[in-house]
Order: structure tokens, then C-alpha cells, then sequence
């Protein structure tokens, strides 16, 4: 019996425990959502069908970053994209860069390394370095700007920063000076041009050109072949010195070639650049005129002749007398 009345004491206290706990749920669920009396006055809305329901918008993603601006480079040697050489001619390259599309513009050196000295040349199957010395003769930038209807201007820009955007070229010529050129041995080189590109992570993206080839050949069979590559060496020296600025090499490698053939029009044309920069006006006057009646002769409509009047312009005012001042002309008298 003891033991019976123990059982329902526990039995007693636990219900009460359990009370006391639902007890105090309920005041304090009845403390956070117990409406006032206007509240509880109120109509109850109807409820709204789950299909009428309209979705809260998304947030907005976040800002995509801006595109890249595509970088293209171009390279081509001679004007060509391959051509056939003897031992010892100079080789000149001329290198492109610019940019195309829509997203942010490029940028590529400055003050300490300029653009142009980040370009190099390399073999386009191994991409090892090119196997002669590589000199840089000369780089600008041309910019071209719109003006209304079609029109525009172009001016040139000599920076040592490259801003890669559309309507921005950046232009490098490349040489194997004669020096170097007579080290090639026979066979055929594919070249590219590269240039490293930064990225925001810090690290650089090579930008590939297309390749050229150049053949190097040790003798051709064919005896007028022959001579037509002696030529092609003689004026590439010519040529080289006058773009490097080598004025007298460049006089006497074109004297020869135009007292070898008189109506060779390209030596004339380098004998009279080389003889206007070296001040020999009248000489140049000649060489250009030779030139000038050579290309007439041919009934050629290309940019030669205009080039040919421009460069004779400037000769001859630079061959004019001064005009004398009429007031100083009087006094004289």
C-alpha cells in the first residue's frame, strides 16, 4: 500500500510539472501574437490563392568585369610572307599591333620598357629565340581619328607606352643587319612574332602573329635565278643602311647597282635617298627624276610615282634661291 501511494505522488508531481510548462508556453505565445481589441474586431482578408501569388524579384548579380580588348599582331618580311634568300642578305620585318572589340583598352609598356622592346621574334615550331640578332630600326604609332561624315585625320605618336584599342596601330620594323645575315646557313626558318600580354592576375599571355618563312638557299642552279638573288641582296643592303641611317654604305651599294643597270628604278630611288640625306641635293634631284621616268615608262599606277614627286618637292625648294626680301632688294639698289 505504501508502495502504492508513492506511485501516485510521482504520478501527481509530474502532471503538475507538465502543466505548469504548458502553462507558461501559452503565455508567452499569447504575450507576442495576442491582437488588441480593434485588431481582433477586424475582418478577417481572404486568402489569396497559391497562382495569384507573384514571386519576389531576384537580386541583381553582380556587375560582370569589362571584356578584354582582343590583341592582334602581324608580322610579314620583305612585304611577303615568304621569300628566298642567299647568305648575307639583310632580312626586315615589319610588325603590327593593335586592338580589336568592344571591351577595355590594352596597355603595354612605359618609360622604363618601352613596347617595342617587348616584341621578339622566335621560331615558330620550337619557340626558341631567332636563331640571328634581331635589331630594332624604327616604331611609331599611328591613331586615327573620326570627324564627322566618314572623314578623319591621322596623326603619328612616338610613345613608349602601346594603348591597344581600334583606331591605334603600332607599327616596328625588324632587321638582320648584313653583318648578321651572312652567319644564315641553308634551309628554311618559319618565324613568328610575340609579345607577352599582363593580366590582371600579374602573370602574361603570349599574343602569336601568324608565321613567315624565309628560305635560305646556298646557290641556285639556274644561273639568271642566281643573278636575280644577287641583286635582291645587293638592294636589301641598301636598303638596310638607309633605314639604319648608314648613308654612305648605302651611296655606295646603289651607285653600284645603278652602274651595273641604269634602269633599275628601286636603286635609283635608294641612291637618291641616300644622296639627299647625306645633302648631295642635286644628285638626289637626279637619281629621283631616273626613278620617276622609269616607273612612267611602265604605265605602273602605284604609290611609287606620288612618293617619287613628294621626295623631288622637297628637293626642290630645298634647291630654290631665297627669296629676297623686296624692301632689302630696294635699299641694295
Amino acid at each position: 500500500m505504501c508502495a502504492d501511494r508513492g506511485r501516485s505522488a510521482a504520478r501527481a508531481v509530474v502532471a503538475a510539472l507538465l502543466l505548469a510548462c504548458v502553462g507558461a508556453a501559452a503565455a508567452a505565445c499569447g504575450s507576442e501574437s495576442e491582437p488588441d481589441a480593434k485588431t481582433a474586431a477586424a475582418p478577417q482578408a481572404p486568402a489569396t490563392p497559391d497562382a495569384a501569388i507573384v514571386p519576389r524579384q531576384p537580386l541583381d548579380p553582380p556587375a560582370a568585369a569589362a571584356a578584354e580588348m582582343a590583341w592582334l599582331l602581324t608580322l610579314d618580311v620583305a612585304e611577303a610572307k615568304e621569300i628566298d634568300v642567299l647568305a648575307g642578305t639583310p632580312l626586315v620585318f615589319s610588325v603590327s599591333l593593335t586592338g580589336a572589340g568592344a571591351g577595355s583598352p590594352g596597355r603595354l609598356g612605359g618609360a622604363e620598357k618601352p613596347w617595342h622592346a617587348q616584341v621578339s621574334l622566335e621560331l615558330a615550331e620550337s619557340g626558341e629565340p631567332a636563331p640571328w640578332r634581331v635589331l630594332a630600326l624604327a616604331q611609331r604609332s599611328l591613331v586615327f581619328e573620326r570627324a564627322g561624315a566618314g572623314g578623319g585625320t591621322a596623326r603619328l605618336e612616338d610613345a613608349p607606352e602601346a594603348i591597344l584599342a581600334p583606331g591605334r596601330v603600332h607599327l616596328l620594323t625588324l632587321a638582320i643587319e648584313p653583318e648578321e645575315a651572312v652567319h644564315m646557313r641553308p634551309g628554311r626558318y618559319a618565324l613568328q612574332a610575340v609579345v607577352l600580354r599582363p593580366d590582371r592576375s600579374g602573370k602574361a599571355a603570349r599574343v602569336v602573329s601568324d608565321s613567315v618563312a624565309v628560305v635560305v638557299l646556298e646557290k641556285a642552279e639556274d644561273p639568271a635565278t642566281q643573278a636575280v638573288l644577287e641583286r635582291r641582296r645587293a638592294l636589301g643592303e641598301a636598303d638596310f643602311y638607309v633605314r639604319a641611317g648608314r648613308f654612305e654604305e648605302a651611296q655606295r651599294v646603289a651607285a653600284q647597282l645603278v652602274l651595273s643597270d641604269s634602269a633599275d628604278a628601286a636603286a635609283q630611288v635608294l641612291l637618291g635617298d641616300a644622296a639627299a640625306a647625306l645633302h648631295q641635293d642635286e644628285q638626289a634631284r637626279d637619281a629621283y627624276l631616273a626613278a620617276l621616268h622609269l616607273v612612267a615608262g611602265k604605265g605602273e599606277l602605284d604609290e611609287a610615282p606620288q612618293s617619287l614627286i613628294e621626295r623631288l618637292s622637297e628637293l626642290e625648294e630645298r634647291l630654290a634661291p631665297p627669296e629676297q626680301d623686296p624692301e632689302a632688294a630696294s635699299e641694295a639698289r
